[in-house]
């Protein structure tokens, strides 16, 4: 997927603007704070923009990294099939949709501490290459530890990826601080403008299966 990367200018300053504005916030509190989507406080004062802006900040390197190696390799290669105008319209559109979902379940919530970090656009671009590229071949933590060959193709795997974010979803707490709502409203944003986009992918898809 690597080569795709001279047709890629949108997923290069994604990857390059989310870093930097991570590792400022990280390093500016207060900076950081006013970027983060904490509903309750969006619904009083209608910083609807914290949708948005939450996608470029971090908990932490860790976070980051994995966010910034999933665009890294899987945004080229939909950037390339959809163009980058149609790219940056499904990633904003998965990001969004993560807030959206996170914010109308926990908008009357004071006690939720908020959420940030780019994965509903990232689910949202998981989502798309699965939809153009049902056949793609991925990997498993732990399949390659078995053999280095095996793997999955790719709408099995988005299939596992869905049912575990919406049962981890349903039973979200305070103590888990990832964000399941995002994966999974910023991946069904995905999947559905990737098919919208690209109308014959559907027949691949069912082909595929």
């Amino acid at each position: 997927m690597l080569s795709y990367f001279p047709y890629a200018p949108a997923t290069i300053v994604l990857l390059c603007l989310t870093s930097g504005i991570s590792f400022y916030a990280l390093r500016d509190e207060y900076f950081r704070d006013r970027l983060v989507l904490i509903p309750y406080d969006v619904r009083l004062d209608h910083s609807y923009w914290r949708w948005f802006t939450s996608g470029f900040v971090h908990g932490g390197p860790v976070h980051l990294f994995l966010n910034m190696l999933t665009l890294w390799f899987f945004g080229p290669l939909l950037e390339y099939e959809l163009g980058t105008g149609w790219f940056l319209l499904l990633y904003s559109a998965g990001l969004i949709a993560g807030s959206a979902g996170t914010h109308f379940r926990y908008r009357n919530d004071s006690s939720y501490p908020g959420t940030l970090g780019a994965s509903g656009a990232i689910s949202g671009i998981v989502l798309g290459v699965v939809v153009t590229n049902p056949s793609l071949g991925l990997s498993l933590p732990g399949l390659t530890l078995i053999h280095s060959s095996l793997s999955l193709p790719a709408w099995i795997v988005a299939g596992i990826f869905l049912i575990l974010s919406l049962f981890f979803m349903i039973r979200q707490n305070d103590s888990q601080k990832m964000n399941h709502d995002a994966h999974v409203w910023g991946a069904i944003t995905g999947f559905i403008l990737a098919f919208a986009l690209e109308p014959g992918s559907i027949q691949h898809l069912i082909s595929t299966m």
